[in-house]
């Protein structure tokens, strides 16, 4: 029996564990900021700064302005930023302060993408108050690094967690085809059915420890099957019926979880664990009377040895 079935699972599950990183990253980064640097910049002139950027990948730059009581008289005053990359401009914006009465203005820019290796970035930031000399108590400029992007981060994590699911959708069946080529050898005839109906049970209930163990609605079952169908009566039927309808429910739930992003995707998702569970338990009931379970909506993928 080949290997590569148990690589494509366990490779599986690895992305779909890797796959919290992108959506944990950003929110890490919301609970805990990096505080921004903040420079002085002249009120009355130019200002030049070079700052090193570290590893980010985006920076946001905030110009706040401290007016004095008596408010910033017309023509207001403006103001001018360029960030450059060595000789490349890489933004260039001007504006008028617009005060209505504030103490304090915030001019947030657009997010800053910077370039591929680049490792500091130039602001050259000129403030013109014309004649106004004293419009502007202070003004400096605040440099936010790498904001987070949940929705890049959710695009990445659910990119991840379908290639992940899928090794593991296609691992177990290659899995389960190997095994079920396999004819079970004679089964004893064994003295009670107590035994037997439990280990029926476990194939069919086992599949709830998905809900607390990644893939474990698809590993646990396939594993009783693997281990308790040569020697347990109506193990074999019992694992594949069970397995094939675990592999049913990942497949429906594969497409819920792509359709997430629309109202459609979350409702898909809810009437499907509904689905699952009921007919779980169901199946855990009637195969602990010794009763033969069939799943309404299973595709066998898994057949019978030939």
């Amino acid at each position: 029996m080949g290997k590569y079935p148990i690589y494509a699972i366990l490779a599986g599950m690895l992305l779909t564990l890797a796959s919290c990183i992108p959506v944990a990253g950003s929110l890490y980064r919301m609970a805990v900021p990096v505080a921004p640097e903040r420079f002085e910049l002249s009120t009355g002139g130019q200002t030049h700064l070079n700052q090193p950027v570290g590893a980010a990948g985006h920076v946001m730059l905030v110009l706040v302005f401290e007016i004095p009581p008596g408010g910033i008289p017309d023509p207001g005053v403006r103001y001018r930023v360029e960030a450059s990359n060595g000789d490349q401009t890489q933004q260039r914006l001007t504006g008028v302060l617009e005060v209505g009465g504030n103490r304090w203005i915030e001019k947030r820019l657009p997010v800053l993408r910077l370039d591929e290796g680049q490792t500091s970035v130039a602001l050259d930031v000129e403030i013109d108050s014309g004649d106004n000399a004293h419009a502007l108590r202070r003004a400096w400029v605040e440099i936010h690094r790498d904001p987070p992007r949940f929705a890049l981060s959710f695009v990445n994590t659910v990119v991840i967690w379908t290639l992940g699911t899928l090794l593991v959708l296609i691992g177990a069946i290659q899995w389960g085809r190997q095994v079920a080529a396999v004819q079970p050898g004679s089964i004893p005839m064994a003295e009670e059915e107590g035994p037997e109906r439990i280990w029926c049970m476990l194939c069919h209930l086992t599949a709830l420890l998905g809900y607390i163990i990644p893939f474990a609605n698809i590993v646990a079952p396939l594993v009783i099957w693997i281990t308790r169908r040569n020697t347990v009566r109506g193990v074999d039927d019992a694992g594949r019926e069970s397995l094939n309808f675990q592999l049913t429910v990942s497949l429906f739930g594969l497409i819920g979880v792509m359709l997430s992003a629309i109202f459609v995707g979350l409702v898909l998702l809810f009437v499907l664990v509904v689905f699952q569970v009921s007919m779980v338990l169901f199946a855990s009931v009637r195969a602990q009377r010794g009763g033969e379970v069939r799943y309404p909506v299973c595709i066998r993928i898994i057949g019978p040895p030939d």
